[in-house]
């Protein structure tokens, strides 16, 4: 965000109320919000940098702490038991980020009624389900915008969702749903985290479109027009949610697509205008953290109807500029801006057979 700002951009801020235990335990499971919005203090006091020592203030009540009579293996087993291990694992402050998550993601639903368009960068976290965390994802904030959503009275919801992982969380919760339809586009193969998506798990208001690798602009761009918007107009929603995951940018170290930053904000734009319902934008993957900014600046940018940056600008300042030294501050590099030498396995006979799967005519 810091760099987003940096620009200056005509943009609304929404202000964010944390959100309560009792609007979280609306979706997930009681279970999950109780382990996650314990204080650990062993954690949390272990943080000296000046942010976390602001957080402190926030987490100071004791109340919700583990007890002290319960030891380290009961704690683990708890925090196993809800997915708080391995790509999950517990970490300081963890409940003050849960609860403005997901008072963002509320907050973000509320503001589209009287905005077309909304951006919740810190959103997209589409693994969690119900009772569980997963995939660096502690909490499902995609599933409480739809469900705000449609008690705001937005009847028919469409979620599309452009990481490079299946958007599983989404599509389990809302499978059979007759208002709510999920499309996923992702990258699918044996092994491949979370191993779901596959063509046969296309059936009603619910299409996966699993890709092979070196997936190039042009073949995003050839999915989305044969694919993605037949879909939006049959479906007819009267809301629209983009999970605008970046880690399928080619310079991203999963090293599995080969999109560009103007491409994959070009397909996902072709989306957002072609709807032309009230459309909510949150995050998602990205671990080329200086190019995930990048690609979320640039995408406000063009959301906003900006002039994007130039082929010869440098970052500019704010306040994590020293990380883009190792770029020599240029907002492009060779890397952001031009495709990998890789070939993309999504061939034209290949996509054929991903949309006759999606349209049932396979």
């Amino acid at each position: 965000m810091d760099l987003i700002e940096a620009y200056d951009l005509p943009l609304t801020p929404i202000t964010v109320t944390p959100a309560t235990k009792a609007q979280l335990t609306q979706f997930h499971s009681n279970a999950l919000i109780t382990r996650l919005l314990k204080r650990r203090k062993p954690i949390d006091d272990a943080t000296t940098t000046t942010e976390t020592k602001e957080w402190s203030d926030f987490d100071s009540d004791p109340s919700s702490s583990d007890s002290e009579s319960d030891s380290d293996d009961e704690i683990s087993t708890l925090d196993t038991s809800v997915g708080l291990a391995f790509d999950c694992p517990p970490f300081p402050h963890m409940r003050r980020y849960v609860q403005y998550l997901i008072g963002s993601a509320l907050a973000a639903a509320d503001a589209v009624k009287h905005h077309n368009l909304v951006l919740n960068w810190y959103g997209g976290r589409h693994h969690a389900t119900k009772s569980r965390a997963a995939g660096f994802c502690y909490v499902n904030d995609i599933c409480y915008t739809i469900q705000r959503l449609r008690r705001l009275g937005f009847q028919r919801v469409f979620y599309l969702d452009f990481d490079l992982h299946h958007g599983d969380g989404v599509e389990t919760s809302y499978r059979g749903s007759a208002k709510v339809f999920t499309c996923s586009i992702h990258r699918y193969d044996v092994g491949f985290f979370p191993g779901t998506g596959g063509l046969a798990d296309n059936v009603a208001n619910q299409a996966n479109i699993p890709l092979k690798a070196g997936l190039s602009d042009t073949s995003l761009l050839l999915i989305v027009k044969e694919i993605i918007l037949p879909l939006l107009h049959d479906f007819n929603p009267d809301c629209l949610i983009i999970q605008t995951g970046c880690d399928g940018l080619g310079s991203d170290p999963a090293g599995q697509w080969n999109l560009t930053i103007p491409g994959l904000s070009r397909a996902i734009m072709e989306v957002y205008r072609a709807a032309s319902v009230p459309t909510i934008m949150v995050g998602g993957g990205g671990y080329h953290h200086r190019d995930a900014a990048r690609f979320w600046c640039y995408l406000t940018h063009i959301a906003s109807e900006q002039t994007p940056p130039s082929p010869d600008e440098y970052i500019r300042d704010h306040p994590g500029l020293d990380r883009f030294e190792e770029d020599h501050y240029q907002f492009w590099t060779d890397k952001n801006c031009q495709p990998r030498r890789t070939r993309d396995e999504n061939t034209e006979e290949y996509l054929k057979l991903v949309a006759d799967a999606v349209f049932g005519d396979g």
